[in-house]
């Protein structure tokens, strides 16, 4: 030993560098695709009631005694555990649900930590970069929406391509979008395009069918509600309210 000192150094997931990570995969045309579970994705996966139809502009319901949702639910339950090397996994951070359930949805997913992320890696204190840097970003990029039917779109910062609307409890109402999409992909022989999918539980099911059946030469992103002001929609979130603790809240791993 000459006497120095070697130190390994364990590369750390932060909430910053994620969000880089897929910044710039979009930027330079590197095709992916991303699927977000937060709280409401949680209680399908535990098997839980959940109704927030009348939220905002009407979300989604699930009910484990209704059996007409068994159809969506075993895709979506198919979506949270399938690997590939370009296909990640939102899940909710221990700073807003606890240790147990976070430590449930990493254990649940079957994921390795490179193709896990933060549930709300475009929100929180990392809003301001989703409005200043992701946002702007799509304009140098062909993009199709899927979005709220009570969406305008005079205020979209950026044109799309293509515009597809869905409604409340879309992931039930909407399931066949998937195909409808799917046909357009293949038929169209559709490349570099991005599509950004706002549709709850069905988004989820998207990034995961398109990606699997239709075309991995094409970005799928479950974007949420971060394009909610710019459709003009009904704001429910903190950090689109303009919460400080909100916007400032950087989440931890």
């Amino acid at each position: 030993m000459d006497g120095k000192q070697f130190i390994t150094y364990i590369k750390m997931k932060t909430f910053g560098g994620d969000f880089d990570k897929f910044l710039n995969k979009i930027k330079t045309g590197e095709h992916f695709s991303l699927s977000r579970w937060g709280d409401g994705e949680l209680t399908i996966l535990e098997g839980k009631h959940i109704d927030i139809r009348s939220k905002g502009n009407g979300e989604f319901r699930y009910d484990p005694n209704m059996p007409q949702y068994d159809q969506a639910r075993e895709k979506l339950l198919e979506s949270y555990v399938y690997k590939d090397d370009q296909y990640y996994i939102g899940i909710a951070c221990p700073c807003c649900v606890g240790q147990e359930k976070y430590q449930y949805m990493k254990d649940k997913s079957g994921q390795d930590e490179e193709h896990l992320t933060w549930a709300n890696i475009f929100v929180n204190a990392n809003y301001r970069r989703t409005i200043n840097e992701l946002i702007p970003e799509f304009k140098n990029h062909s993009v199709t929406i899927v979005v709220n039917k009570n969406s305008r779109f005079e205020k979209l910062p950026f044109k799309p391509n293509q515009i597809l609307t869905v409604g409340t409890d879309a992931w039930y109402y909407n399931f066949d979008l998937g195909r409808d999409i799917l046909e357009n992909i293949l038929m169209r022989e559709i490349k570099n395009e991005i599509f950004l999918i706002a549709a709850g539980p069905l988004a989820n099911i998207l990034t995961f069918s398109l990606w699997t059946l239709g075309s991995k030469n094409n970005t799928y992103i479950d974007v949420g509600s971060i394009l909610d002001p710019y459709l003009q929609l009904k704001l429910t979130r903190q950090y689109l309210l303009g919460n400080p603790l909100t916007l400032n809240k950087v989440c931890v791993w």
